[in-house]
């Protein structure tokens, strides 16, 4: 048991950076919702039209994957040359700088402050696949499966507790002094604490390398590799689409539950806590049903194509209990989506690869969701519904290169 323990505490700093990338994450979208549409306590006016408000809370869900794209790649370089913990340790300050920026920004009521924070946060949020790969470091072939079970755990608390804690420190009914800076200054000081530890008690096997060069350029180096490869090619339009298709979702959702049904940034909290429960619970499914006999192309068609379905029906549904159930058997089926064409996205790849082809993965979910806040640019001109319709039609399209691509 005290071994077990002293092997958890050695990994344990590097699983703080992953929940507070995941927590920011998650408390992020619902609450810059909410800030948007609130004529009195937001960043616009009043007199602010729906279009502007729109336009100015679609360009605060492009930016953090717009940033991630150059992000991730460029830490994971600088991650090799100058090691591993140094660069997560400015990643964590990075992003509790990250949410000063956007708790003064909501303070001053400056957008642009709070636009710079929500970018910055998509850069440094380049910790976490950083912090996974020093885990995997870290463990014995007899560890192993456990830690990457605790990684697993650690994506789930961090999507759960994000908007659960976001929707308890916003709302100023619990105590009077809370608002919507209270969960962006608690997330400061989450990511602070990481940082420290860190810094005091991490130490990752890996070995700075200081021959390794590094090109901002990188993701679009990615890109043109995954095209050159006929098998990634396939599974980079199977992987964009489904991505695109959970960007749609997710953004228009909560924009029509704070505009249709008028929710504060505590309600939707507590639907993406909700979706988060769903996602946990669908994971825990997903390790049981691996042990049987069914066959991972076969979960993943058929999870693809449900979540498909779920998205064209919130397109058509308006009750607000139906779009709960939908939106926690969306989350539910994901990880039998994400989780298993991460593993044949891996298997794309030899094993001293694997570096190289899960950088391609992370370029492409980077640029759907890049697509995916632009798009919700269309609001304005066709209505939500339309959006969400195409949503889903973009993850129906997702599980039909994916079909093509197990038959070929």
């Amino acid at each position: 048991m005290a071994s077990r323990l002293s092997k958890f505490l050695l990994i344990a700093p590097a699983l703080l950076a992953i929940i507070v990338d995941y927590f920011g994450w998650g408390l992020v979208y619902p609450l810059a919702t909410a800030i948007f549409d609130d004529p009195v306590n937001g960043f616009l006016s009043a007199a602010a039209t729906k279009a502007t408000r729109d336009f100015y809370l679609s360009l605060s869900f492009l930016l953090y994957p717009l940033c991630l794209l150059f992000g991730s790649s460029t830490l994971g370089d600088i991650s090799d040359i100058y090691g591993r913990k140094k660069v997560l340790f400015l990643c964590t300050l990075g992003i509790a700088l990250s949410f000063i920026c956007m708790g003064l920004g909501v303070l001053e009521k400056s957008l642009w402050l709070f636009l710079f924070g929500r970018a910055l946060s998509g850069f440094m949020a380049g910790c976490a696949p950083i912090a996974q790969a020093s885990v995997v470091d870290l463990s014995t072939p007899e560890d192993k499966p456990f830690n990457l079970a605790l990684l697993s755990l650690t994506f789930a608390v961090g999507l759960i507790l994000g908007p659960l804690v976001g929707s308890l420190l916003s709302d100023s009914h619990l105590i009077s002094w809370f608002g919507y800076t209270t969960p962006l200054f608690f997330s400061a000081a989450l990511a602070l604490l990481a940082a420290l530890w860190i810094q005091a008690k991490f130490s990752p096997q890996t070995r700075p390398n200081p021959v390794k060069s590094f090109s901002p350029l990188r993701p679009f180096v990615l890109f043109k590799e995954a095209i050159q490869s006929l098998e990634l090619r396939h599974l980079a339009f199977v992987l964009f689409f489904f991505q695109f298709g959970v960007s749609l979702y997710i953004q228009t959702m909560l924009i029509f539950l704070n505009t249709h049904l008028h929710y504060t940034s505590v309600g939707l909290a507590l639907f993406w806590t909700v979706m988060g429960a769903g996602f946990v619970l669908g994971l825990i499914l997903l390790k049981a049903l691996m042990k049987t006999a069914l066959r991972i192309s076969q979960m993943i068609f058929l999870a693809l194509s449900l979540q498909a379905l779920v998205v064209i029906l919130s397109s058509f549904i308006a009750q607000e209990s139906t779009l709960w159930m939908l939106g926690f058997f969306f989350s539910f089926l994901n990880p039998f989506s994400y989780a298993l064409l991460m593993a044949v996205f891996s298997d794309a790849a030899p094993q001293e690869s694997q570096g190289w082809v899960m950088g391609i993965w992370s370029a492409v979910i980077a640029l759907a969701f890049i697509v995916g806040g632009l798009s919700n640019n269309l609001v304005p001109l066709f209505g939500l519904d339309p959006v969400i319709f195409l949503g889903g039609v973009a993850m129906a399209l997702s599980a039909f290169i994916f079909r093509r691509f197990v038959k070929r």
